[in-house]
């Protein structure tokens, strides 16, 4: 399997919320949730399986995103995330009905 081309342009207009909770002995959390709204207009990809067969996708319309997630400072310079998301397609049409889960976890250092 191969992914062809890809060509298309998407939006994307959201809101984020986050706090800063100071928890002692210099270290912190912060929790945040966001939510999103994009609009895809005239997506084109082609995807080929086995170098013969080709599958395109032609994808207009828009999807709603919500994450919720939280950063915690272990030390100064290092902190661990997690995030967990939902997408849904705003679509009536049952050809582009979408949705998907997401979740990560992570180390991040800062030098």
């Amino acid at each position: 399997m191969a992914f062809g081309n890809v060509s298309g342009l998407t939006g994307r207009v959201g809101l984020r919320a986050k706090w800063h909770v100071e928890t002692g002995s210099g270290s912190f959390v912060e929790p945040f949730v966001s939510l999103n709204y994009w609009q895809d207009w005239e997506g084109k990809a082609t995807t080929v399986y086995d170098d013969l067969d080709r599958a395109p996708l032609a994808s207009s319309g828009g999807r709603v995103s919500a994450d919720a997630g939280v950063t915690t400072g272990l030390t100064q310079a290092l902190k661990l995330y997690g995030n967990l998301g939902y997408q849904t397609s705003t679509s009536t049409s049952g050809l582009q009905d979408r949705d998907s889960y997401q979740a990560a976890v992570g180390l991040r250092y800062s030098f």
